[in-house]
């Protein structure tokens, strides 16, 4: 069989979907002619889809030393790299491209992205414009423009992009999203919470929030009728601690439900609404309908001034309090403060909201000698242990199984210290004094400015002047965990 022919026999399995075929004769086309790039990035694109990233990484690179200037390949790896959130690497493919075809659209409009995750807004916003040169109406770019001066926190600029790539593709969920965050960042909660609902339609790690199949989503809680309704965990460990607040709101609807939440929060929610019923399998088949659980913000046409149960809604058994007071706390009249640095690395703003480690104590080690601190980080790696051990503060995240563990350590603590992640949730919602370091652009339901939140009134706000400025931060709240603990 002739090269030519083995070639066309893969191509065909290829355009079939018939994967097994097509590496089969792809392989069996590179032991007559291993130099051919086009082969190599095909199976890539298999591997690809198939999940299998690294092999496919392996034939990328393989097209690419037959030739280093293949751009379906150059496309396909830095796509990869940017989807693995190596951005360095993507970066480096984009440039390549771009510098091949300076009129690269999807290049530049990769690159402004990627530098805009990089905080580098200057030339973020370079290749935004590089893109509206080419194609003035590119809804990306404006979309990506509305990104970036929201992160320099020029939010009229922002609104005016986002509209100007409504205008372009009024269907684009990404922008709608983004418009949607932009009103709730501003307290706008009826326009942000209705645009909200479009995150539907934009699954990442980020907005995990999906479609049920075969189910039909609540439009209005009056549809439900008598059907028993399915309220789904969305998100993070947070949201779902900030949105239960609204139970009371649903039980005042003679509806039935049953809420459907991850593992690690039921026995905290089952302690706290021992009249709920709470699930945590796949076994869903039953239900007809279902609602989101943020979606309760849009359903109860919420506004800031009227959030419910701001001072404290969640407790724990206090005789558990004291167990483990008296097994892990014995440390005589100082005060107590726990600690979280890091969220969930999946989240799109981790690289912000998070603290490094040793930055955070460094910034508080002048209060050690009179307050006693704990780490309540759960999963912290090695080297993090060791930094702990270092300034002799105690890893208590190692005893933590759950969200009722997290929970009894809060209510052993006389304050909390944490980025914006589910132990400020979960703090606040029990009603302890809290300190929350926020970055520069914070997440929408914390605001612009304030220095308190209606959505919990135990928590005390300090938010960076400046992007990365963690130092102004610290050196604010050392004051105030001295003077109000």
């Amino acid at each position: 069989m002739s090269e030519d022919e083995v070639g066309r026999i893969a191509y065909e399995y290829h355009m079939q979907n018939d994967f097994q075929n097509a590496k089969k004769y792809y392989k069996k086309f590179l032991t007559l002619n291993p130099e051919q790039p086009q082969v190599n990035n095909n199976l890539g694109v298999i591997y690809q889809i198939q999940g299998d990233l690294q092999r496919a990484k392996l034939f990328y690179e393989k097209a690419l030393t037959c030739n280093p200037n293949y751009i379906d390949t150059l496309k396909n790896i830095a796509s990869l790299y940017k989807i693995e959130g190596d951005l360095q690497s993507a970066k480096k493919y984009y440039h390549q491209i771009a510098d091949l075809d300076e009129k690269d659209i999807a290049a530049l409009n990769n690159l402004s992205v990627i530098y805009k995750l990089e905080n580098d807004h200057q030339k973020a916003q370079k290749y935004a414009t590089k893109v509206l040169k080419i194609d003035t109406n590119n809804a990306d770019a404006y979309n990506n423009l509305g990104v970036i001066y929201k992160e320099k926190k020029d939010l009229v600029k922002a609104l005016e992009y986002y509209t100007k790539a409504l205008e372009i593709e009024p269907k684009s969920f990404e922008t709608v999203l983004n418009l949607a965050l932009l009103f709730l960042l501003q307290k706008e909660y009826e326009k942000g919470f209705e645009l909200y609902r479009y995150r539907y339609h934009k699954y990442d790690l980020y907005i995990n929030t999906e479609l049920l199949k075969e189910k039909i989503l609540i439009q209005n809680l009056a549809d439900a009728g008598s059907h028993e309704v399915l309220i789904c965990f969305e998100q993070g460990f947070g949201d779902a601690i900030q949105f239960i607040r609204f139970d009371s709101q649903l039980a005042s609807l003679n509806m039935k439900y049953v809420y459907y939440i991850s593992q690690p929060l039921l026995k905290l929610f089952t302690y706290n609404f021992p009249n709920r019923s709470f699930m945590v399998t796949q076994e869903i088949q039953e239900f007809l309908y279902y609602l989101p659980m943020l979606d309760m913000g849009y359903h109860v046409g919420l506004k800031y001034e009227n959030i419910p149960l701001s001072k404290r809604y969640l407790h724990v058994d206090a005789n558990d309090a004291i167990r483990f007071a008296q097994k892990h706390l014995n440390v005589g009249k100082k005060k107590k403060v726990g600690f979280a640095y890091q969220g969930s690395p999946l989240h799109q703003n981790d690289k912000n909201r998070s603290i490094e480690l040793k930055t955070f104590l460094e910034g508080l080690c002048e209060l050690f000698g009179e307050i006693k601190f704990y780490s309540l980080q759960y999963g912290i790696s090695k080297e993090e242990k060791i930094v702990l051990d270092e300034y002799n503060v105690k890893d208590l995240g190692s005893l933590i199984t759950d969200f009722y563990d997290t929970a009894v350590m809060v209510a052993c603590m006389d304050a909390i210290v944490s980025i914006d992640s589910s132990l400020i949730h979960l703090s606040g919602a029990m009603g302890k004094k809290s300190f929350l370091m926020l970055p520069f652009v914070p997440d929408w339901r914390w605001g612009l400015d304030e220095t308190e939140t209606n959505w919990y009134t135990s928590v005390k706000i300090y938010r960076q002047e400046k992007i990365s400025d963690w130092d102004s931060v610290l050196k604010m709240l050392k004051e105030d965990v001295k003077n109000e603990v």
